[in-house]
């Protein structure tokens, strides 16, 4: 239902590309997709070190993923998405970004989820955790799989994550 939403101007389309991106590919934080670049990709494959736990994450990627990868492809930029850009060099202008970024990716998200009259508030935070609680619920992975493939430390973060959404 969130994936096939139209959006209406290019950060409803952003927020959307990202949610269903975190969703598609293991459930990747905003930190991470933000600062996602085009040498991450290989053989259509997704490699990326998770920012919070330094693991190295591997995800094959699907035709979704690849289409949203394509749309904001920019000769100009290292990064897939336009949230970043080699004006942010120092740590602070990167974290001030990301800061405002996330917040308007979540506004927006808020009021889509609104208007598909979600029983709760959508965010970035809400695809990671779908994406979690399918594979446990419906697929019956286990849940040290579903942590490792999150890049979480310990197998009770995704436990304790997955019962907010059951």
């Amino acid at each position: 239902m969130v994936i096939r939403y139209q959006g209406h101007t290019a950060m409803e389309r952003l927020a959307i590309d990202v949610f269903t991106f975190s969703y598609l590919n293991a459930g990747i934080n905003f930190i991470d997709i933000a600062k996602l670049k085009h040498s991450n990709i290989r053989d259509n494959q997704l490699f990326y070190n998770r920012e919070k736990t330094k693991k190295l994450i591997c995800v094959p990627l699907q035709a979704k993923a690849i289409e949203i990868i394509t749309k904001y492809k920019d000769e100009k930029s290292p990064y897939v998405f336009p949230i970043l850009s080699p004006f942010h060099k120092t740590e602070v202008q990167i974290a001030n970004r990301l800061h405002k970024v996330l917040a308007k990716i979540n506004k927006h998200l808020k009021k889509i989820g609104e208007k598909l009259r979600l029983p709760l508030p959508l965010t970035t935070y809400v695809a990671r955790h779908s994406y979690a609680t399918v594979f446990k619920i419906v697929q019956e992975f286990p849940t040290a799989i579903i942590s490792e493939s999150l890049g979480h430390s310990s197998e009770k973060i995704n436990a304790g994550l997955l019962g907010q959404f059951r």
